[in-house]
């Protein structure tokens, strides 16, 4: 019996756990606490980003924020910097 091929994957997609990051960044891991956002986005606030997330069905960014349990709470950095993308002012 032949074996069925998988599809190729879209190119555009993103296959591993981390960000690369562009000239001059830091490395930025794919799942990170709020403090890690806020160290590596210094532009955010901790308390800032409690704010976002605490706002988060009003403001979209619910996209970006995974619960763990009860209590801990994890942000994709990279919804994270999509959201940033997309909500930019002009």
């Amino acid at each position: 019996m032949e074996s069925e091929q998988l599809p190729e994957e879209n190119n555009n997609a993103v296959n591993n756990h981390s960000m690369r990051p562009l000239d001059g960044e830091k490395y930025i891991p794919r799942y990170v606490s709020v403090k890690q956002l806020s160290q590596f986005f210094p532009a955010f606030s901790e308390l800032s980003l409690r704010w976002i997330i605490f706002q988060k069905m009003s403001n979209g960014a619910h996209v970006f924020i995974k619960k763990i349990g009860k209590r801990k709470i994890v942000i994709d950095s990279f919804e994270f910097r999509k959201w940033i993308e997309v909500n930019k002012a002009v």
